[in-house]
């Protein structure tokens, strides 16, 4: 987790995830992801330009991702799986 932000008077969180080389999480749509209920994912920055995803948004290496939600706890980017 690069950032970790409280809004909504702290009943919400907004994380930001850098996606290394390694990820299991690259190439793939976020459709194809079983994402957790009560998670957002809100934004991909790649190359400086900043992306609304949509399901058919792909994470690629280096990118950096924004994540709102209201569970607490969350480390890295694989964690906004079931």
């Amino acid at each position: 987790m690069e950032a970790l932000y409280k809004i909504i008077h702290g009943e919400a969180e907004a994380l930001e995830f850098y996606i290394k080389e390694d990820s299991s999480m690259t190439d793939k749509t976020l459709e194809a992801m079983p994402i957790r209920e009560g998670v957002l994912v809100a934004g991909i920055i790649r190359n400086g330009k900043v992306m609304i995803p949509n399901g058919k948004s792909v994470f690629q290496k280096n990118d950096s991702v924004i994540v709102i939600t209201k569970i607490t706890g969350m480390q890295n980017l694989e964690d906004i799986l079931k």
